[in-house]
């Protein structure tokens, strides 16, 4: 296993795309070790970045640089030469793969799913077991509680905003920007009525409802709602099998 400090990490020399190609392809046909290890110390800086995003505890943070290390070894090993994308691009997705879901392992100790972890940090769980997943996550303090003499301030208004650094924005620019791309391929293996009720329905600012989309499409309410099921079924299945986080795409 490949150990890298922070500062270690950041002072390691970046490889050219000739390079980084030359060390993938020794690497998947020979396992020429001494290649991955080239792969991966030029790319621990992500596993660094990515890690600071989700903790900062610094000692979570190692821990979560190393799956995220663990993540690029993975990408050196399923990354496709002949698409011609750069490795960084596609190792930004396994590294957030890796991290996000080992983020339970280190932070609670209640097991609970990496999903659930990620949606309690953004304040999305709902129903009746929503105070559990927060004392889980954050421990017994209750950010909302009013504090001071005059009550008039919260816990949560004494924490420091997160402000990413321009590597850690560009990292998560590029992530956004590949995981856009994964999901636009996945669409473009549906058919073009479930792609559009897909779209409408769950890809937009403002859903339409069934109602409209089949006035427009002259179907029946019930067609676009089997249309949608079975189209998400296939998006899913498509999205899985590129190892897409399904947390990811909200319903």
């Amino acid at each position: 296993m490949i150990d890298l400090s922070y500062r270690a990490a950041m002072n390691e020399p970046l490889l050219t795309e000739e390079e980084e190609f030359e060390a993938i392809r020794k690497w998947q046909a020979s396992g020429d070790e001494a290649s991955l290890v080239k792969l991966v110390r030029s790319h621990a800086r992500l596993a660094h970045s990515k890690a600071k995003e989700y903790s900062n505890n610094e000692e979570h943070q190692r821990d979560l640089a190393q799956e995220g290390i663990l993540g690029i070894m993975k990408a050196a090993d399923k990354f496709d030469l002949e698409k011609g994308n750069r490795f960084a691009t596609y190792a930004r997705w396994w590294i957030l793969t890796y991290v996000t879901g080992h983020l339970p392992k280190v932070e609670t100790v209640i097991d609970i799913s990496a999903r659930t972890f990620i949606d309690t940090k953004m304040d999305r769980t709902k129903g009746k077991d929503k105070h559990l997943a927060h004392m889980a996550v954050f421990g017994a303090i209750n950010l909302d509680a009013p504090i001071g003499e005059e009550k008039d301030m919260t816990a949560m208004d004494m924490l420091e905003c997160p402000r990413m650094g321009p590597e850690e924005s560009t990292v998560a620019s590029s992530e956004a920007e590949y995981q856009r791309q994964i999901l636009e391929d996945c669409l473009m293996q549906l058919s073009e009525r479930e792609r559009e009720i897909i779209r409408r329905r769950k890809l937009t600012f403002k859903a339409e409802t069934l109602n409209e989309i089949s006035k427009d499409l002259g179907v029946t309410r019930e067609r676009v709602r089997q249309l949608e099921s079975r189209g998400l079924q296939r998006l899913k299945k498509e999205l899985t099998m590129r190892n897409f986080d399904l947390s990811m795409l909200r319903q």
